[in-house]
């Protein structure tokens, strides 16, 4: 009998062609995709449960406007714990661990659902607990799917698909307050079918996710990382001062991403106004409109970019977005300061409000994409779980510690403005010792090429792929 090789034992989707993967052709990656992006945006939706209308939520819950407030920097900051563990069990026993990600996000939708129906504050924040953990895994899996099922030219596309579909879920869960309108019990009916739409995430993990991970085995652009060990992968990473340099301001810009919605509602509302002032805010209304404005520019513009923008461009294009995020940021947290804004017309401020927020969106949210598969390509062969896992654990830590600073009157966003700008300060350094950089008077026009796809060579602006993957990304 004639013996068979390894790759005949795999299913079909998993055997390596000459022309790479057969996964890489195969229907079945967009199912995966498909299925990995309702769970990210269910789990996103559910983060602004709470942080829509406060007072209806403080009635729902017998609790006061910082103990709901709480309740958002709970859930980001509850992933953070669990990053380590998620990271490693998205590497190690992917399709479980994922799996698991399901059931949690499911048990945290009917727990917040017994919140509301029961009126208690510990069902609340247990269930932003549970929600965290999945949103632990989340995160961690946002190049996962990419990496095992898409060629290199489609992967930015395919990432910014996962990243932008937790955002998106993020802006539609915005619109929570508006089905609510206020009454008790249509919140309740809301978080109700809420808990049964979530529900879905179970069946369509069973029947569409797909675990690549015989076929990772032999991939020859990920054959060394499934083959190192967890410690010495992180010991790579830890010790790779190019990734660091890039991840931190990263994560920085994230964290604000994170923060300027929740932030938004009070500094734009009614509360940093005293009854004497001559204007008190804008309603729920507004602020959903200007909440919207933010996540929907964001998750549009990254979109577009990762499907359009070069591997190479990525690095100088973040760049320019942070630099957009910079000014535009500071130019809102003047508007919304108590001393300036009661001294324009509602009808001027508002519109001025709305488009401040769609440009810091897009330079906030729309970056996360591109800046994530960045981020794998200089880890160098680690694991993309423990890379991306690492960058979005500081993206956690710093939205939950900057969305509980920027909610205050007295410090509004002026916090947000102080990081995002040392983050444009660190990009611009890092970007600007790499290999082959130009002359001094050149760089911001390396960066401005950079943007329309004729930036430094090639060699500079990303690792070399591996193995055959440099031929087939030609």
């Amino acid at each position: 009998m004639a013996s068979r090789s390894p790759a005949d034992h795999l299913p079909p989707h998993s055997r390596v062609t000459p022309e790479g993967p057969a996964a890489w052709r195969s229907g079945w990656r967009w199912a995966v995709l498909g299925s990995f992006s309702y769970l990210s945006a269910s789990n996103a939706f559910m983060c602004m449960d709470f942080s829509d209308d406060y007072g209806l939520n403080e009635r729902l819950l017998r609790s006061g406007e910082a103990d709901v407030a709480l309740l958002y920097s709970l859930f980001l900051l509850s992933v953070v714990p669990v990053m380590p563990i998620a990271a490693w069990g998205v590497v190690r026993h992917h399709w479980s661990t994922v799996a698991f990600a399901n059931a949690l996000n499911v048990a945290g939708g009917w727990l917040r659902y017994l919140a509301v129906v029961r009126s208690s504050y510990a069902l609340a924040v247990l269930s932003s607990l549970v929600c965290g953990g999945a949103a632990a895994v989340v995160v961690c899996s946002f190049t996962a799917v990419s990496e095992r099922w898409f060629r290199p030219s489609h992967r930015g596309l395919a990432t910014s698909i996962a990243v932008q579909s937790n955002y998106l879920g993020w802006a539609l869960g915005s619109l929570i307050g508006a089905g609510e309108a206020g009454e008790a019990e249509r919140a309740r009916a809301v978080f109700g079918w809420q808990a049964v739409a979530i529900s879905c995430c179970v069946p369509l993990c069973l029947f569409l996710y797909r675990d690549r991970r015989a076929a990772d085995q032999q991939q020859p652009d990920t054959a060394g990382a499934a083959a190192s060990s967890a410690s010495s992968a992180l010991r790579s990473l830890a010790s790779n001062g190019p990734f660091w340099r890039r991840a931190v301001p990263y994560a920085a810009i994230g964290g604000i991403g994170f923060s300027v919605p929740s932030a938004q509602d009070v500094l734009f509302g009614s509360s940093c106004y005293g009854a004497g002032n001559a204007w008190s805010g804008f309603d729920t209304g507004h602020t959903t409109v200007t909440n919207l404005s933010f996540i929907l520019s964001g998750v549009l513009c990254g979109l577009c970019l990762g499907a359009v923008v070069p591997r190479r461009s990525a690095e100088g294009v973040v760049l320019a977005l942070a630099l957009l995020a910079a000014l535009s940021l500071t130019g809102l947290a003047l508007l919304s300061t108590p001393r300036v804004a009661p001294t324009l017309p509602p009808a001027t401020l508002f519109p001025l409000l709305a488009g401040l927020m769609a440009l810091s969106g897009i330079g906030t949210i729309g970056f996360i994409g591109l800046a994530l598969s960045r981020a794998v390509e200089l880890a160098d062969g680690v694991p993309e779980a423990y890379a991306v896992g690492a960058v979005e654990m500081l993206v956690q830590g710093f939205g939950g510690g900057l969305s509980a600073l920027s909610a205050s009157c007295t410090v509004g966003l002026a916090g947000c403005v102080a990081v995002q700008w040392l983050a444009v300060t660190a990009l611009a350094a890092a970007y600007g010792c790499r290999p082959g950089r130009p002359a001094a008077g050149g760089r911001l026009a390396a960066v401005a090429g950079a943007v329309v796809g004729d930036a430094a060579p090639a060699d500079s602006m990303r690792q070399p792929l591996a193995g055959g993957d440099a031929a087939r990304e030609s």
